[in-house]
């Protein structure tokens, strides 16, 4: 099905359920936030909004991280309701009614974590005397892919990963770690995960079953004294068409302001979790479109253009830690070592086997956003050919865009563009400061014959113009 048709489906699926339900209840309780869930149910119940009663929590605290997420729940939440027109219930942090100790260990029986006691209690001061529906849209998180790209990767060692991560931050030790990672196995096994699943991808299902079917479920057991809730999106044929479109799509929420373009389109006016609304945003997108112009224009005409190969190993595959041979996940087109993977000796990377066969040239742009001239010994961008450094460039000089060329490339030449920590540094900034953004880029043809008239070395602009030292004296071994 094209996407017009699976819209169209979802939306007939989603619009006919509000219609159900109006039948049936009084009034539509929704929690009004920054994010796309809530836009997406109020949207859908624009026909009956003076019906709705919309709530957004926040803090006047604003020191936390938390408390900054919430006001701008609240700001993006005020802009919201100039366009609806809804009644909408403010609920602020630390006033009105408290959860009781009796209230607590009944909640305690039901859950094993707290999702939002302190809510429970403001719910049923706000909303206790009316009877109706409270909608729920975390359900959508499914066709979204939360879980992360599972492009060149194996949707089981994604779950691995992620479950991995978990346990490490709760600080077992080994042999517990161990006992958890066995049982993961073993229930993955037995749920029959390795297998087809019916054709639904493991990393998806997991989510849905697992996740939702654990936090989701103990969210709705804690608001049950103020509400009977719903997920409209928790509907089978629905979520079966949501995850039938490509991962690009899935990922980027266009199902959802789709949904609302269809039934609410002054809804997609404000910005989604962003303080800049649609008009900043494309205003800020113009401007960047001009500088991307403007150092289109700068590229030297020598190196070529960018490549339109956007699932090229090197901008897109998957980020490598050689240190420890495992693998992290990553944004396409970006190196950068994990907080967690800092240390000497860390090296993430992005490799492939050349198999060009035509072409025995790679191009390609590099940008780091790290400057910092006390900070440069720290790390550094590195070309590895066959596992020796062909070239190494230290990171921290200057924020700038530079063009690289490596020539003479056969098939079966294993190729790495990475980052190692040539330092021990083990803070988040130090993450941050390794990032690094790639763009693959199509070289001109005839390079090779006209690389002694133009004097180009192994690597240009800012990499070494003869093996072994770099544009700033960070000498490294001479490579093939």
């Amino acid at each position: 099905m094209s996407f017009e048709e699976r819209a169209t489906e979802i939306n007939r699926l989603w619009i006919d359920q509000m219609s159900a339900f109006a039948e049936s209840t009084d009034r539509f309780f929704v929690s009004l936030s920054g994010g796309l869930d809530s836009w997406v149910v109020l949207a859908a119940l624009r026909e009956y909004k003076d019906r709705v009663d919309a709530f957004t929590y926040f803090t006047n605290n604003v020191t936390s991280n938390w408390a900054q997420a919430m006001q701008m729940d609240q700001d993006l939440a005020g802009q919201v309701l100039a366009l609806a027109r809804v009644n909408h219930v403010p609920t602020l942090y630390g006033q009105g009614a408290k959860v009781t100790e009796e209230d607590k260990i009944i909640a305690d029986k039901n859950s094993l974590v707290e999702h939002g006691r302190w809510l429970v209690a403001r719910y049923v001061e706000n909303f206790g005397e009316k009877t109706g529906l409270h909608f729920k849209g975390n359900t959508q998180e499914t066709i979204r892919a939360y879980y992360g790209s599972t492009k060149h990767r194996d949707p089981i060692d994604l779950i691995n990963r992620l479950m991995n991560s978990r346990l490490k931050s709760i600080n077992l030790g080994d042999e517990e770690f161990k006992g958890y990672a066995e049982k993961l196995d073993s229930t993955l096994e037995r749920f029959g995960y390795p297998g087809a699943l019916h054709d639904f991808v493991a990393s998806d299902m997991f989510y849905w079953e697992v996740r939702m079917g654990r936090w989701l479920a103990e969210t709705y057991s804690e608001t049950d004294p103020a509400f009977d809730s719903i997920s409209p999106m928790n509907m089978r044929a629905i979520v079966e068409l949501g995850l039938a479109g490509p991962e690009d799509e899935r990922r980027s929420g266009i199902m959802f302001t789709e949904l609302i373009e269809r039934n609410w389109p002054e809804l997609n006016f404000p910005g989604i979790n962003n303080w800049n609304n649609l008009y900043k945003q494309s205003t800020i997108l113009r401007k960047s479109l001009t500088e991307v112009k403007a150092r289109v224009a700068a590229v030297p005409s020598w190196i070529g253009q960018d490549s339109d190969v956007l699932d090229h190993p090197l901008w897109a595959g998957v980020l490598s830690m050689e240190s420890n041979d495992h693998l992290v996940d990553c944004p396409r087109s970006e190196i950068q070592i994990p907080a967690g993977e800092l240390g000497v000796g860390a090296f993430a990377s992005r490799r492939m086997t050349w198999s060009d066969e035509k072409s025995n040239v790679l191009t390609f742009s590099l940008r780091s956003n790290y400057v910092n001239p006390r900070g440069t010994d720290y790390m550094r961008f590195e070309v590895v050919i066959n596992g020796k450094t062909l070239v190494g460039n230290k990171i921290g000089f200057e924020q700038d865009t530079s063009y690289w060329v490596v020539y003479g490339l056969r098939p079966g030449d294993t190729v790495s563009l990475g980052v190692p920590s040539i330092r021990t540094v083990t803070t988040e900034s130090w993450s941050r400061a390794s990032r690094c953004f790639i763009t693959i880029m199509e070289p001109v043809t005839g390079y090779w014959e006209r690389r002694g008239p133009l004097n180009l070395g192994y690597a240009t602009t800012s990499a070494a113009a003869v093996p072994g030292s770099s544009l700033h004296g960070d000498s490294v071994e001479p490579g093939t």
